[in-house]
């Protein structure tokens, strides 16, 4: 009553108005004043003067906070009779109904709280407030000069079931366990990195020894080619040798026997050394083919195997890939050794052949020179022609 009776313009009374009429017309005023206040007084009382605003005020703050309590420090009629508007300046004082949280965020799928507010903490709130009467309500809207920030936390049970409170036990089993189970991370990638290189160092020298290995078997290889040519060399010098050998043997019995009808000695001769040109050609073909063999496996094997390796190393683990690549290792340099096994005795079978070939075609030259009339002719080494030669 107070604060509508000095807000009223009508009961203001100045001093200076005192000096200049009289007691009676003063107190005629006053009651004049009174009776208006009673008459707002009593509109108020059946809510048609103005809003309920402490309602209106407690309904506008968030629900998580009440009004302690709520008053009126100044009023102003801004609107018409026709349409009521009026504007207040207002203090109140709010508290939060629960203790209010801040989510910091979340550890181990619980939420960490942090208190801002405890339950009964009183809060000013300071503001203006305007009121338009819509049909037989008024309807108020509130602005805030001063309060405190009424959406900065929640009460605890609005966060989740899951949540701890900063502080509390529950708080600090919650971090213990964290930084355990952090510090237990950090222990296996450090225990996993440390795996992880020796596994890098393990594959690099395994890398190496193969590199090397491949080396050596390459260079085997060649010194192996380069023998065998050596050694082909040695047998074509060593079947000429024995060609001019066995042609001046054929000579010098023809010379002992005499005569031979000159067309039956240059056909066999010419068909002995049409068979031995074409055995050692065929030979020497088998040769070549055999070298280009070999060196077409080893490249297969090769292509295999770094094909298979490296598809295993896309498809499979770390570890695995170790197991799996040593096993492959195991496999090539197995098949590796079996292909140059096999090259080998092969190569010496050839050799064997030549062999065969050259002793098989000296004796035929010997036969024939027993089985020739004893004309003497003279051998041409290596073309399988003959001359008479008169003694």
């Amino acid at each position: 009553m107070t604060n509508n009776l000095r807000a009223c313009p009508a009961i203001r009374i100045r001093q200076a108005e005192r000096s200049r009429f009289s007691d009676t017309t003063i107190v005629r005023r006053w009651f004049r004043g009174l009776a208006f206040g009673i008459g707002v007084l009593g509109l108020a009382a059946c809510g048609k003067s103005g809003p309920d605003l402490k309602s209106q005020f407690a309904a506008d703050i968030p629900n998580a906070w009440q009004v302690e309590s709520f008053k009126i420090e100044a009023e102003d009629d801004v609107g018409t009779k026709v349409e009521p508007q009026r504007r207040y300046r207002f203090r109140a004082e709010v508290s939060p109904k629960a203790d209010l949280y801040e989510n910091l965020g979340t550890l181990d799928e619980h939420a960490i709280l942090k208190r801002i507010a405890r339950k009964g903490d009183d809060a000013l709130v300071i503001g203006v407030a305007s009121s338009v009467l819509r049909g037989e309500e008024w309807m108020s809207m509130f602005s805030h000069e001063q309060a405190p920030n009424f959406f900065a936390g929640k009460p605890a049970d609005v966060h989740g079931a899951k949540h701890v409170i900063v502080g509390s036990s529950d708080y600090e089993r919650l971090v213990a366990a964290a930084e355990a189970s952090l510090e237990k991370r950090a222990e296996q990638i450090g225990a996993d990195e440390s795996r992880w290189q020796t596994m890098i160092g393990e594959w690099n020298a395994l890398n190496q020894k193969i590199q090397e290995e491949n080396r050596q078997v390459t260079a085997a290889l060649n010194d192996e080619q380069q023998r065998i040519h050596q050694e082909q060399t040695v047998l074509r010098n060593r079947a000429n040798q024995e060609n001019q050998a066995a042609g001046q043997e054929l000579q010098a019995a023809l010379r002992e026997k005499g005569a031979e009808p000159k067309k039956e000695l240059d056909a066999r001769i010419a068909e002995l050394d049409k068979d031995y040109r074409l055995k050692a050609a065929e030979l020497q073909a088998q040769g070549k083919e055999l070298q280009q063999a070999a060196a077409a496996q080893r490249k297969q094997l090769r292509d295999a195997y770094n094909t298979d390796v490296s598809a295993a190393r896309k498809r499979q683990s770390a570890a695995d890939f170790t197991r799996y690549k040593a096993g492959a290792d195991e496999t090539l340099r197995s098949e590796l050794a079996g292909l140059e096994a096999s090259f080998r005795e092969r190569q010496a079978q050839l050799r064997e052949q030549e062999a065969a070939l050259s002793t098989q075609r000296r004796e035929l030259m010997a036969q024939a020179n027993t089985v020739l009339p004893g004309e003497n002719r003279r051998h041409s080494p290596g073309t399988g022609r003959h001359t008479s030669e008169q003694p």
